[in-house]
Formats: C-alpha cells, sequence, structure tokens
C-alpha cells in the first residue's frame, strides 16, 4: 500500500511525462491535503509505515518545490527537445570559417537546464561537443547512440558518488533523464550552440539505425 501511494503521489504531484513537473493545481492541493492527513497520522508510535511515508512525502514535496523554484528564478523556458532551459552565455569571440559548419559560430555557448521526474531531453544531435556539468539535484542519466549502439553515463553531485560532468562527442545522439525527482545543469557547447546545428530525429529513423536498442529509444523520444 505504501509503494502504490507513493507511486500516486508522484504521478499526480510531478504531472505527465513532457508536462516540465507542473500537475494540475487542484488535484495537487486536494493530495497535499491527503499527503498532510497521513503525515499526521504518522505522529502516533509504533506506526513505521506512515512514519516512512511521512518522511518519503517531505522528501517529495521539497524536491519538487526546488525545481520549480529554479525553474521561476533562473526564467526557464520549455526547450524542444524537453526540459527547460536558459542560455546565461554567448561568446563575443567569433569562428570562422569552420570545416562542416555552414557560417561563423560563436566560440562558447551555455545554458541553464533542468529535467523534472517523468521529463526527459529526447534524443537530439549537435554539430558540436556538448559538456554537461550537475548543479544540483539527483543524477541524470545521458544516453548516447554512437557505433551501432547505447551507452550509458552518469553525472551527480560529488556527495552522490559523482562524477559531476560529462562531455557528449560531436554529431552524436544524446538524451538524458533525471534519475531522482529532477536535475538541474550547466550545458556548454563548443564551437557554440546555433538551432541551425541541432537535429531533432524522429523515433522512426532511430530505431531503423540501431534496431537493437528498441527499448531506450521508444522511452527517450516523443
Amino acid at each position: 500500500m505504501f509503494t502504490l501511494f507513493i507511486g500516486a503521489f508522484r504521478k499526480t504531484f510531478t504531472g505527465s511525462p513532457g508536462s516540465g513537473g507542473k500537475g494540475d493545481a487542484r488535484e495537487q492541493e486536494e493530495l497535499r491535503k491527503h499527503v498532510s492527513a497521513h503525515v499526521n497520522a504518522a505522529r502516533g508510535p509504533g506506526d513505521r509505515s506512515c512514519r516512512e511515508m511521512g518522511n518519503v512525502v517531505r522528501e517529495i514535496i521539497a524536491d519538487m518545490e526546488d525545481a520549480e523554484r529554479i525553474i521561476a528564478e533562473y526564467g526557464l523556458s520549455p526547450h524542444p527537445e524537453g526540459g527547460w532551459f536558459r542560455e546565461f552565455h554567448c561568446s563575443g569571440r567569433m569562428l570562422e570559417r569552420l570545416p562542416g559548419y555552414p557560417g561563423p559560430r560563436a566560440a562558447l555557448t551555455a545554458i541553464w537546464f533542468c529535467l523534472g521526474r517523468g521529463d526527459f531531453s529526447a534524443f537530439h544531435r549537435l554539430r558540436s561537443e556538448e559538456a554537461w556539468i550537475h548543479l544540483a539535484g539527483g543524477p541524470i542519466e545521458l544516453v548516447l547512440l554512437r557505433q551501432g549502439a547505447a551507452h550509458r553515463l552518469r553525472i551527480a553531485r560529488v556527495e552522490d558518488g559523482g562524477p559531476p560532468g560529462a562531455v557528449v562527442p560531436a554529431e552524436t545522439f544524446q538524451a538524458a533523464r533525471p534519475l531522482g525527482d529532477y536535475g538541474f545543469s550547466a550545458c556548454l557547447v563548443a564551437p557554440g550552440f546555433d538551432f541551425r546545428d541541432f537535429e531533432l530525429p524522429s523515433r522512426e529513423r532511430l530505431l531503423e539505425e540501431f534496431p537493437g536498442e528498441t527499448d531506450v529509444i521508444r522511452s527517450l523520444t516523443r
């Protein structure tokens, strides 16, 4: 019963996949009241399951409120691949005549990027390298499609075992998802990001190109 309740809580409070972690306000308020009643009940002696439920629910609420605060305070907007982002740096130094690029690019761009529970960054590909730096929240799993197979990387806080960063090679299909209630990172692209260098392939194309990775492709495409 405890497990079922926590699963229902997460689903209602965090919203459906791709919703950016925002559920229906009325449902959230009703669930908060329901949770509050159970947490109050946990004060009684000997009810370890209720105590455990209360602790877990408090952690979930705190984590989701942290994610919503980050989205609001950093002025993040929905990203086409999923998640929330805002560019906070674009280098004034321009690189000219780059092989493989159709025009000049900024030397470096950097964004804040946040993923809530149930959300994911769908498989996409950049012309440039991208470095992910973990900043807050739970671990983030990066899934790379290359050389005919999926390769998984994990970034996390040092206290959660790290490592706090990873680099995605240029021209590599990548996707990401939080392994906790949310994950907040900085993503640095060099040469700098330009939507002309951004590719969001269809699920069908990826299934054809990587036939042995059906499950992960279906779970990380829309």
